[in-house]
Parts: structure tokens; C-alpha cells; sequence
């Protein structure tokens, strides 16, 4: 949209808006001017701000005036907003000066500046106007001074045009229609969710370094209670580079997700550390992340059970090696949009049975699909090496590709998109638990049936074996013990404990299977109850 056809729209509409006020009066509808009231004008413009699956917008603005606002002055009609149709992940930095409309979709009065969820007016001096996400624009990331890095931009071009006037509940002009005047931003913003992280440093020792980052915990802490630690490991572009601060919490969703119950479905309280390492090589990174994980469990009420890494791009590098050098100090992880991990990796992480569920867009145009599908495959058979069946193996280690219907926005490399708009997903993420037993076992289905033939009851007990290695089976009943030694995957033992009663009742069969599973003995054991029989 050009400057120009931007005031030939304001003007159109400000001819609209007059007209309506015009035959208001012409109706009798009066509209009170006070003498003594003069014009205040703008007072300011705030920007509201919310993180989604894609990153951060201006979402509302929220323009002040000198006095309570007449809900009536509050309506869409009223205003107009532009901002830049810039999206760092698609264009080039010269459209930030592409300017478009924002469709305001609700507008309503309010004593601070911010959102009412209800979208009604309250008593103040701000008229709140919230803007269409269906529209482009309004994004805040934009590329940094270093061209490899990208940041919060730092003069967000939204501006408001104000078409109608605006009343005081006491009748009074608080600011006249003026469809050529530009309102810039003139307040910091409101960052929903964002605003409250804190900003931190850590001092690392290996190698020595400042290390940035921002963390939040959850509301109402207790000092006393432990909380689960999501830990998000950023891409590359979201790496300090001296100037772009908290970039990695509003680029894209993962940082703020979890203390909104619409993205993960959970009510469950936790703590985010969100790591902004300056890039200084995969190794040393990862040694520092390390080092600052292990200083921020230690100081905040932290379940360390329970710590989790979400990666981004970038990220998954540094998971890799925190994982496969200290699978101790993380209880899963998910990794969108990732590389692949190395064969050391993949060994050392089998070895220890991290659970990790990798998510990756499958026309990624940086990070090709086959690649991770490659690698996956090998993950599995390092698994698979140490003697864990299928299912045992789909346990720990989870795999989705998204085609492009699954983007709202087709950047294919942001697999962290729809993965976080998958509440399952993040559900089992919080699910895992370095308490968990996760040592292999064999893996049996088991039936125990009551049944009648000839007038007489009998029990007929069944155990089949998906362990992947020969296993011994033993069958115990009330009536008898059956052993079945050397059972291949996929065979079934089976017997029939016969009585020469009419009538058997109800109990229980036990199951026991055992075999060698990476190295050692392991046993599962089964209780199987059957029903009540009557025969004859």
C-alpha cells in the first residue's frame, strides 16, 4: 500500500465517519460541548504484544487520552492502524517499510493499557483496538545489526489515524478527527507473557563466558515445593549478538507456551530457563548450557526428575551433546525442526534411554527430511542393538513429520510450530520422569479364559512374546503349573488346566516371563484373573 492510497482510504473513511455524526445531530441526537474543554489530543499509543506459534505481534494498541473516554467514541470506525507487512522469516529487510492495514476487529475502552478478555469498555482514559491475526502484519523480530542474528525491533513502525472524534463521558472534544496525523508508538510496550520473564546472566566457567538468558517461574512459587524445568535451546539466529535480547522468548512459541493452559492442556505449574548462548561452537555451548543448567536447578525450587530440553533449529545441536555427554541431568526431550545426531550421540543417548521425541517439517528447505529420517532410523537400530522391542523402543524414542498443510505460515523449518499446537506432545514431554523405570522387560500379552467341554470346567491360560529375543514362559494356576522354555518373538505358549468339576470359580493366573535383555536377566510378571465358570 502506498502512502498515498493510505490517505485517500483515511480520508474516505473519516467522510464516512462525519457523515454518521452528522445525521445523528440532524436525527436530535445531541452531543454536549463543554466550554471550558479543551482539546487534549493523543496522549499516547501503547503497543500490546502476544507470542504465536510463529512469533511475536502487535496484537492491540492501546491510545490514551486526557480524560475518561465516552464508550461511544470507542468503535472501530473510528481508527484506522498500519503497520509493517514485514516478516523476517520471509522477506527482505527493505519491506519493513511496507506499510498496511491492521483490521481492527474489537474496540472498547479501559482504565490501563491492556486487553479485556470480555471485549467490553470499562471506565478510562484508553480506547483499546484489537487487530485481526488473519491480516499480515505487526511482527516485532526483525534481522539484527549482525545480519546471521535477528531482534526485537527496536522501532516498531505501527501508528494509528484517528478518523472520528473522540468524546469525554462529559461530552467534551478530547480530540478531533484528524485522518492525516500519524499517532506513532510512544510507550513501551506490553509484552503479554513476556513481560514476565526476567532477564539474567550467568557467569560460566568452561569455558569462561557471560551467558544470557531469561527465565520465569510459575505463579504463585513456593520456595518449597519443585516444579518441573522445561529448558529451550533457541536457533542460531536467536543467539546473542550483543544487542538482541530476549529475542529467543518471542521469536518463535516455545518459551511462553507453557504457562498457557490452551497450548499445553495442562494445568500443571513450571519453571522455563531459555538459554541465549552467544554462538561459540557446538561444544562449548553445550558445556556452558550444561553448567548453567545445573546453577539454576540448584538455586530454584527445581524437580530434577523432571528437566526438559525444547529445541529449536540450532538447538538440537547443543541437546545432542548435553544428552549424550550428561544423559543424568535430563529426563527427555523434544527437538523440532533439528540436525541429526551424530552415531557417538545416538549411542550414548540409547545407552542411557533419554526419551526423545523428534518433530520435522518433511519439505524443511534448510534441514532436509531425509537426513532426519536417516538418522532416526539408526537411532532405532542403536536401540534396537541393546535388545529393546519395537514397543519399547517407540517408548523412548517418538518420530512425526508434518507435511505442508500443517503450517499456518509455510516456513517448513519451523517444525516447532505445529508441534506445540499439539498439546499431546507437550504432554508427554512433561510426562517423563528419570524415575521411571525404563529398563527393558520382556513383553508378553497374556489371556486367562474359564471354559466348559463335556460338562466339565477347564482353564485355558495364553502368553505371547514381542521381546525380540527366545524368553522362558511359566504358567501357574490354581490347578497346576505349565513351563515353556526358549519361546521365539512372536510364538504363544498355551495350556489347558483341566478339573473334573462342573463348576470352577473365579480367580487369577500368574505369568511369569523371563529373558536376557542387554546383558542381563529380566523378568515381567503377570496376574491374569478369569471369570466364574458353571458347566452342565
Amino acid at each position: 500500500m502506498t502512502r498515498e492510497t493510505g490517505r485517500l482510504k483515511r480520508m474516505a473513511r473519516a467522510l464516512v465517519t462525519a457523515a454518521i455524526t452528522a445525521s445523528l445531530l440532524l436525527a436530535g441526537t445531541t452531543v454536549a460541548q463543554s466550554a471550558s474543554a479543551a482539546e487534549e489530543g493523543v496522549v499516547s499509543v501503547t503497543p500490546i504484544t502476544q507470542v504465536s506459534a510463529f512469533g511475536q505481534r502487535v496484537t492491540a494498541v492501546a491510545v490514551e487520552y486526557a480524560a475518561t473516554v465516552d464508550p461511544a467514541s470507542a468503535v472501530p470506525q473510528n481508527f484506522t492502524v498500519e503497520d509493517s507487512s514485514y516478516n523476517f522469516r520471509f522477506d527482505n529487510i527493505s519491506a519493513l517499510a511496507n506499510l498496511v492495514d491492521r483490521p481492527i476487529t474489537r474496540a472498547y475502552t479501559n482504565s490501563v493499557a491492556n486487553l479485556r478478555e470480555d471485549g467490553t469498555s470499562a471506565a478510562g482514559t484508553y480506547v483499546i483496538l484489537e487487530l485481526s491475526s488473519a491480516a499480515p502484519g505487526g511482527w516485532t523480530v526483525r534481522t539484527s545489526t549482525n545480519t546471521s542474528y535477528v531482534r526485537i525491533n527496536p522501532a516498531q513502525p505501527t501508528r494509528v489515524f484517528q478518523l472520528g472524534d473522540v468524546r469525554s463521558t462529559e461530552g467534551a472534544t478530547l480530540s478531533a478527527a484528524a485522518p492525516e496525523v500519524a499517532h506513532p508508538l510512544s510507550r513501551p510496550a506490553v509484552n503479554l507473557e513476556v513481560d514476565e520473564f526476567v532477564r539474567a546472566t550467568f557467569a560460566a566457567t568452561a569455558p569462561a563466558g557471560n551467558v544470557p538468558y531469561d527465565y520465569r517461574l510459575p505463579d504463585g512459587y513456593d520456595p518449597d515445593e519443585e516444579y518441573p524445568l522445561v529448558v529451550i535451546l533457541p536457533g542460531n539466529g536467536m543467539g546473542y549478538d550483543g544487542v538482541n535480547d530476549r529475542v529467543e522468548i518471542v521469536a518463535d512459541i516455545p518459551a511462553t507456551a507453557w504457562f498457557q493452559e490452551e497450548w499445553t492442556g495442562t494445568d500443571e505449574k513450571v519453571i522455563v530457563l531459555a538459554i541465549q548462548s552467544p554462538r561459540i561452537g557446538v561444544a562449548n555451548e553445550a558445556s556452558q548450557a550444561r553448567e548453567l543448567i545445573e546453577h539454576f536447578s540448584g538455586t530454584f525450587a527445581v524437580d530434577t526428575d523432571r528437566v526438559y530440553l525444547s529445541t529449536v533449529s540450532w538447538g538440537s545441536r547443543l541437546a545432542w551433546n548435553i544428552m549424550a555427554n550428561r544423559p543424568d541431568l535430563i529426563a527427555g526431550a523434544l527437538i523440532t525442526g533439528g540436525f541429526a545426531s551424530s552415531a557417538a550421540e545416538r549411542t550414548a543417548i540409547a545407552a542411557a534411554e533419554v526419551p526423545v521425541w523428534i518433530t520435522h517439517g518433511t519439505g524443511d528447505h534448510l534441514l532436509n527430511i531425509n537426513s532426519i529420517r536417516n538418522a532416526h532410523t539408526a537411532f532405532r537400530a542403536a536401540y534396537a542393538e541393546r535388545g529393546l522391542s519395537d514397543a519399547e523402543i517407540d517408548r523412548v524414542l517418538k518420530f512425526t513429520e508434518y507435511g505442508d498443510a500443517s503450517f499456518e505460515y509455510l516456513d517448513r523449518h519451523l517444525a516447532a510450530a505445529p508441534t506445540y499446537e499439539d498439546e499431546t506432545i507437550l504432554q508427554w514431554l512433561l510426562a517423563q520422569n528419570k524415575q521411571t523405570d525404563l529398563t527393558p522387560h520382556p513383553e508378553i500379552t497374556t489371556s486367562a479364559t474359564s471354559r466348559c467341554i463335556a460338562g466339565k470346567a477347564f482353564l485355558l491360560v495364553t502368553a505371547s512374546s514381542a521381546t525380540g529375543v527366545p524368553i522362558d514362559v511359566e504358567l501357574t494356576s490354581a490347578y497346576g503349573t505349565k513351563s515353556v522354555a526358549g519361546m521365539a518373538s512372536g510364538k504363544s505358549a498355551f495350556h489347558a488346566f483341566t478339573t473334573r468339576q462342573t463348576t470352577m470359580p473365579s480367580g487369577s493366573v500368574t505369568i511369569a516371563a523371563t529373558g536376557e535383555l542387554m546383558g542381563a536377566d529380566a523378568t515381567t510378571t503377570v496376574t491374569v484373573p478369569y471369570a466364574e465358570r458353571v458347566c452342565g
